[in-house]
């Protein structure tokens, strides 16, 4: 919980370090282990007193969107859901877990609502809201929303996940995503990973997403994408050439 923010472009293998150490009791914790939920809400309420992981850094928010929403936002929601059908929190502790994950969800917002990419790109006219950062801050918004019971809050992560499937090219490849070079498939796969999550996640409150259809264009039509490639790895050459930022 004294980590701060990261600085530059990308991940933080701090983050991820910590990410794992504490998947030893929320892992345990999800299917119901009461000694590994009682660490669950220590570890919780120590980031929450904390107000962790606190950005220091200015300029963009790239690393917020990706790094604390993935790694310490999105595992830490859901296990402090899992928490609460197993053990009892009081009100104050709820409050002051609940008044945390708005600040941090806040902080690392990152959803590109507002435009779109240019020209001198395969993904000319593609909106942001579906780069793959912006599906995984949606995946925050998403369970802070199940958690506050904030409808508004849950239906963010809708705009950006009919934005990815209304944009996917017709053989079902993201424009965004698979003009990465070698890691093409990397970040067309680390959408389709997020993509499933707000489904799953739309699944558990009651919304059927995964058939969502708009002139056949679909969530299965990327899954074929990522089948097709295993069977013929040069359908996706000619959009990997781009070489954007391939890592």
């Amino acid at each position: 919980e004294t980590l701060d923010a990261p600085t530059g472009y990308g991940l933080d293998d701090r983050f991820d370090v910590i990410t794992r150490k504490f998947e030893k009791f929320s892992i345990p914790c999800s299917s119901g282990n009461k000694k590994s939920c009682i660490k669950v809400k220590e570890v919780l309420l120590k980031w929450a007193k904390a107000d962790a992981p606190k950005r220091t850094a200015k300029g963009d928010l790239w690393n917020d969107t990706l790094t604390i929403n993935l790694y310490i936002n999105n595992p830490m929601m859901s296990s402090y859901s899992f928490a609460r059908q197993v053990i009892n929190f009081s009100k104050e502790e709820e409050k002051i877990i609940e008044d945390w994950f708005k600040k941090s969800v806040k902080r690392g917002k990152h959803l590109m609502y507002d435009s779109s990419y240019k020209d001198g790109t395969q993904a000319k006219g593609t909106p942001r809201r579906a780069h793959n950062h912006a599906l995984t801050s949606a995946i925050s918004h998403m369970q802070l929303g199940v958690i506050l019971n904030d409808n508004k809050l849950f239906k963010l992560a809708f705009k950006n996940y009919e934005a990815a499937l209304r944009y996917q090219r017709k053989d079902g490849s993201l424009p965004i995503e698979v003009r990465r070079g070698g890691r093409a498939m990397f970040y067309q796969g680390r959408a389709m990973n997020a993509l499933s999550v707000i489904a799953i996640i739309a699944e558990n409150q009651g919304y059927d997403i995964w058939n969502y259809d708009r002139k056949g264009k679909n969530f299965h039509n990327l899954v074929k994408f990522f089948i097709d490639f295993t069977e013929n790895n040069e359908i996706v050459f000619r959009y990997a050439k781009e070489m954007k930022a391939p890592g």
